[in-house]
């Protein structure tokens, strides 16, 4: 189910409904509601998933990959810039601490345990 990807997708982050939410620029309340199928994922917050590496086609439809064609090291850098990036503003914003920040550094750029 959607709901269910869609969870899959946030929890794949390490991140909270909350720093979920400050990610794809919208509340919590709509992530909660998104993660128990009350709401529609909007299109907008679809194409951020896609912009952060997801495969839209396996959130809609549960086929293909949880993440974009790997061999595609275009998808692939850009997916990495945009995860550090987003990981300055968490650092800026008092949610991770410098330590976190090394470590998930580490993670991005040589590989995750996906």
């Amino acid at each position: 189910m959607i709901p269910d990807r869609f969870k899959n997708i946030r929890k794949s982050l390490g991140y909270t409904q909350n720093d979920f939410a400050k990610l794809l620029g919208t509340t919590q309340q709509c992530i909660s509601d998104y993660e128990k199928a009350k709401n529609q994922i909007p299109d907008k917050i679809k194409e951020k998933l896609y912009n952060l590496g997801y495969n839209i086609n396996w959130l809609i439809s549960g086929k293909g990959q949880m993440f974009h064609n790997e061999n595609d090291s275009q998808i692939v850098s850009t997916d990495k810039l945009q995860r550090l990036e987003h990981l300055k503003i968490l650092l800026s914003e008092g949610i991770v601490d410098s330590k976190d920040v090394t470590y998930l550094k580490k993670e991005i750029i040589y590989g995750s345990n996906q």
